[in-house]
């Protein structure tokens, strides 16, 4: 088997077949020989009629026509059948790799096909530079962004589109690019000129490879990344604008604090002349009035009472400017002492017990025992301000002042004072403005009820700043409110109080 396969391998070529042909007329040459001279000898030894002889040797030459005959039908037979296998086995494998060869020209028509489609319609731009910085190829995108047309472009050098301070760079890259190891992409981000002289920001992303004639050159892709430099360029501006402005601010901040000090400093150092005036007209008016020089009529004693009520209007007035101007000024000296807080709550609402008769309102505290130690004096104003304004927004009803005391287990605690009133309430659109200075909300009592807007803001303060606590509100229109002062039991000398945070 593997001899036949051998014989019709070597069949199908011209020099089997030439070494074919040589054996066979060899071996047929032999025998045709051997066969003529020894059988003549044989037929002459064994015959002796000449007539007998002839057709002897007659029959002879026919059967070695035959013989030869189909010893060369037989050898024509085996090598055309060779061949003809040989041929159909070529052919099988002509077919196949016929199949092969059109499956791998479908795909690369296919992968042509998604290339083009990739370099013409997806929004980059593609480049293809040879070793001399030519352009070789641009995608339509990429021309257009430029301004410029693909035939444009192509043939000319790719340094003209590039702005003329970039293209001393733009070169020494192409270069580096070029002689870069095989398959290593290199990016930079370089400024390029339209054809309309318009810069383009672009970040490009080169690689060199060989062409199909085995020459190198540079594949580019780039972004446009205009709007990003613009940005980048207008956070720079505007980071710049805005260090120039703090400056600024903090020249004005500055300027405005030591204007606030020297207000501060200046109204604190005043308390005394702005205070002993008042005093005094305070104090005259209050022995004219009560008639210790003479009698009066009564004209006299309403414009005596309209002098006293406005002078103390004005001492109260004067006297929260100082408190606060002091406060903000870190002149408050905070005075630690030992109290209850029983007592406290007990001599505040008595100070306004007439008042609160005399409109007709219940004014009560709920007992309570709790020995304090913190600031007494700017606990009291703090107490006693928001027990007048229960007393001064509400028309009937009730102000009831209680405490809460809150302890904890690694001090004495916090304890919250609320002082809670029947009164008009306040709207949850005005309780932003409530603890700002100078401030008064509307309300129907608010053209009876005389004060300055600072009542609530300075009890705050004193409540954060000087007690280390806070304030809070909770309110109902046309319900009352509740006030709560959260601050500290104890306080330490010389600091803010102590007991949690607040």
């Amino acid at each position: 088997m593997q001899r036949s396969e051998r014989n019709s391998r070597t069949a199908v070529t011209p020099a089997g077949l030439r070494r074919e042909a040589v054996r066979i007329a060899v071996l047929y040459a032999l025998l045709g020989g051997a066969w003529i001279v020894y059988s003549d000898r044989v037929l002459a030894s064994l015959v002796a009629d000449p007539l007998l002889l002839t057709r002897l040797q007659t029959a002879k030459g026919w059967l070695y026509v035959g013989v030869t005959a189909l010893l060369l039908a037989w050898l024509i037979n085996r090598n055309l059948l060779a061949a003809a296998s040989a041929a159909a086995e070529l052919e099988g494998h002509v077919a196949e790799r016929t199949a092969q060869l059109e499956g791998l020209n479908r795909a690369l028509r296919a992968s042509e096909d998604r290339f083009r489609a990739l370099y013409e319609e997806i929004p980059a731009m593609y480049f293809t530079v040879d070793s001399s910085g030519t352009v070789i190829s641009a995608n339509l995108f990429g021309a257009e962004q430029l301004g410029y047309s693909v035939q444009e472009l192509t043939g000319r050098p790719v340094l003209n589109v590039f702005c003329e301070e970039d293209r001393q760079v733009v070169q020494g890259q192409l270069d580096a690019c070029l002689h870069a190891p095989t398959g290593e992409a290199v990016s930079w981000e370089f400024r390029k000129r339209r054809k309309d002289g318009s810069i383009l920001w672009v970040r490009e992303f080169a690689r060199a490879t060989e062409d199909a004639a085995g020459n190198k050159v540079v594949l580019i892709v780039c972004l446009d990344i205009t709007d990003e430099k613009l940005a980048d360029e207008e956070i720079v501006r505007l980071n710049a604008e805005l260090r120039q402005h703090s400056a600024e601010l903090e020249e004005a901040n500055r300027k405005l604090t030591e204007l606030d000090r020297l207000k501060s400093m200046f109204i604190a150092s005043m308390s005394h002349e702005l205070r002993t005036p008042l005093n005094s007209i305070i104090g005259f008016s209050s022995i004219l009035l009560d008639e210790w020089i003479g009698p009066l009529t009564d004209e006299q004693k309403e414009n005596l009472a309209t002098v006293l009520r406005a002078g103390k209007h004005l001492l109260a007035l004067i006297n929260d400017i100082i408190d606060i101007s002091k406060v903000e000024a870190g002149q408050s000296d905070r005075r630690i002492s030992e109290f209850d807080l029983g007592d406290l709550l007990e001599e505040a609402t008595r100070e306004l017990a007439d008042e609160a008769a005399a409109r007709g309102i219940e004014l009560r505290v709920e007992p309570v025992r709790l020995p304090m130690h913190t600031e007494r004096r700017r606990l009291y104003q703090c107490v006693l301000n928001l027990v007048s304004n229960g007393v001064k927004y509400t028309e009937r009803g009730s102000v009831v002042v209680t405490a809460q005391h809150l302890p904890f287990p690694s001090g004495a605690g916090r304890v919250t004072i609320a002082v809670t009133d029947t009164g008009i309430g306040i709207r949850e659109e005005d309780r932003p403005r409530l603890f700002e200075p100078f401030s008064r909300l509307d309300s129907p009592l608010k053209s009876r009820v005389p004060g300055t807007g600072l009542g609530l803001y300075l009890t705050r303060k004193l409540a954060r700043e000087v007690l280390g606590g806070e304030v809070t509100l909770a309110s109902r229109p046309g319900e009352g409110s509740s006030f709560f002062l959260t601050i500290p039991v104890r306080s330490e000398e010389g600091g803010i109080a102590s007991g949690g945070t607040p």
